[in-house]
């Protein structure tokens, strides 16, 4: 395994370790993954800082009032800020008998034992700073902090090696589902500063780690500015809201007018083929042909960053027998979530339940055109109009097949298209951009952890 020294070499650690002062004698320790700590600090093992680790529980659905207890959950794990996030937590109902030694306490580190996924690590460690009385569930430890050494500290040693995946050698894969084991990851051997100088490491983390969130939700909500202007370019564009005084009335009594020249037309009489394969899902594969499922559409795109599903060839031949996705085909989802809409560029795609193919009559309309209207803010509110359901809302294919369209002529169509293109080119740069100083600052702030309960920079001086 690589030393940390050397992953954060480059660039981020520089930084700080320009900005920071060192420690004035170093040692080699029996920690595999690092070669030096302050001469002053000591090397324990994980289990040492601990008394033990507590399976938690998960109890029943709330029936009895004098037993029902919060529940924290990896679900409410804040790991940007390594506590709880207490917000929404949920209700379960325990025995009185089933409590003991399970009741969380203010300084407690919670520790996931069961879960990850393709992306996360099973293993995510966080502090519980609360004075309210709660338990965790099945899949989480509590483990409380021996005296002598401080949990906020711990819990960023803990992120530490997380994030350098020190954890991994410790995880047994059953059924898809991580376990750790819990022994062996407490085995690991750590760097451990006098308890003043643990406080004092923490102390700054916190401060350095709320100017790098605060400025993270700066850089995100500039992003979000920056979608809603796309919104509203595609807006104003597809409904002809640029200015146009030569103007029509719609006779919808849901939106005004529009300009002359232009036609309000059924979905129906725009669409030759409605190709439908709500109600089931194909028998997925680990690889084959790309099978597009209703998270895979949003904000207008196809993303498959955060799942990618795959059917067999024979599978997809068996399958798509209603009418197989061409490229520049439309997408749309008719429920949880409903109205994401996404154009197919590559093929072979199969598609999975809740989404509608719509292949375009492109005498009419041109299919990217078609594209963009239906990604509207005027669009989604007629669908808001016509969906169904209770609880999960959605839109039937007989109500989707009666929704207007604003039609320009062909050439004014193509011409819309380019401009939404043009100004969506230039805000995808701006966005690209703002990301790029949002994975600077989260690499800076893991180099900045790492670097800190490491030893590698002394801040003692910086609080």
């Amino acid at each position: 395994m690589d030393p940390i020294n050397k992953k954060i070499e480059g660039g981020l650690a520089n930084d700080s370790k320009n900005k920071y002062l060192k420690y004035g004698d170093y040692a080699t320790p029996g920690i595999e993954w690092l070669d030096e700590i302050p001469a002053h600090w000591e090397e324990k093992k994980l289990k040492e800082t601990i008394k033990e680790c507590i399976n938690g529980i998960w109890g029943s659905d709330p029936e009895d009032v004098e037993k029902v207890i919060k529940c924290v959950r990896v679900a409410d794990f804040d790991y940007n800020r390594v506590r709880i996030n207490s917000e929404n937590l949920t209700e379960r109902d325990i025995p009185e008998n089933k409590k003991t030694g399970r009741i969380l306490k203010n300084g407690d580190l919670l520790i996931e034992k069961s879960g990850g996924g393709d992306k996360q690590l099973v293993g995510r460690v966080v502090l519980f700073n609360l004075d309210e009385k709660m338990v965790c569930s099945n899949f989480i430890g509590r483990m409380p902090v021996r005296s002598g050494y401080n949990s906020n500290y711990l819990a960023y040693l803990h992120k530490c090696l997380y994030q350098y995946r020190i954890n991994l050698k410790s995880i047994k894969q059953t059924t898809g589902i991580q376990n750790l084991d819990i022994n062996q990851y407490l085995n690991e051997r750590v760097p451990i500063p006098p308890l003043e100088e643990q406080k004092c490491i923490a102390q700054f983390l916190d401060e350095e780690t709320k100017k790098s969130n605060r400025l993270i939700t700066k850089k995100r909500e500039l992003i979000d500015l920056l979608e809603e202007k796309r919104a509203s370019v595609i807006n104003d564009l597809v409904t002809g809201n640029t200015n146009n005084s030569n103007t029509k009335d719609t006779e919808l009594d849901w939106f005004g007018s529009i300009p002359q020249g232009w036609q309000t037309i059924s979905l129906r009489n725009i669409v030759d083929d409605f190709v439908d394969y709500r109600g089931a899902t194909p028998e997925k594969s680990d690889t084959g042909i790309t099978l597009i499922t209703a998270k895979n559409i949003e904000n207008g795109k196809l993303d498959f960053s955060e799942s990618h599903e795959y059917i067999s060839e024979k599978e997809y031949n068996d399958w798509m027998t209603r009418g197989k996705p061409e490229a520049g085909d439309i997408l749309i989802t008719t429920e949880a979530p409903m109205g994401e809409v996404a154009q197919i560029q590559e093929t072979p795609v199969a598609l999975a339940q809740r989404i509608i193919l719509l292949k375009s009559n492109t005498d009419i309309i041109n299919k990217t055109h078609l594209k963009y209207f239906l990604f509207s803010e005027i669009n989604q509110a007629q669908l808001m109009k016509n969906q169904t359901g209770s609880t999960a809302k959605g839109i039937k294919a007989s109500k989707l097949k009666g929704i207007r369209v604003f039609v320009p002529p062909k050439e004014e169509q193509k011409n819309i298209v380019e401009k939404i293109e043009d100004e969506s080119g230039e805000i995808d740069n701006l966005i690209f951009k703002v990301e790029q100083g949002i994975e600077y600052l989260k690499e800076y702030r893991r180099a900045l952890i790492a670097e800190a309960v490491t030893g590698q920079i002394d801040v003692q001086g910086e609080i």
